[in-house]
């Protein structure tokens, strides 16, 4: 895990982002983009960590800030689309408690 991240937050239009940035090197290693679709229900839209800073955590803490967001937002499902082959992203959000959906790789979280 890399001591020197922090966490930045920032809202345009009706997209939230969270963005993780390497400050000693000031340089964004990860985002994860959500909005909110219909009443309760949010989607997130990407999520990326650049490659050298992939299994280090970073993607799952950018989850779980956007979680608790939404969740402060009183949001009630979070859905994802995610690529059947992407077996790493499959395994963060079932850790997260999405479950899939459907057979077009739609993942969901209940956050009631």
């Amino acid at each position: 895990m890399h001591s020197s991240l922090r966490f930045l937050f920032t809202s345009a239009y009706d997209w939230e982002a969270f963005v993780a940035e390497e400050a000693s090197k000031n340089k964004v290693v990860g985002v994860v983009i959500a909005h909110r679709d219909v009443d309760d229900v949010w989607f997130i839209h990407e999520i990326a960590v650049l490659p050298d800073y992939r299994g280090k955590g970073i993607g799952a803490q950018l989850m779980e800030k956007m979680i608790l967001y939404i969740k402060s937002k009183r949001g009630k499902e979070l859905k994802l689309y995610v690529d059947a082959h992407n077996a790493n992203a499959i395994e963060l959000y079932k850790k997260l408690g999405f479950t899939v959906a459907s057979q077009r790789n739609l993942m969901i979280l209940n956050l009631s």
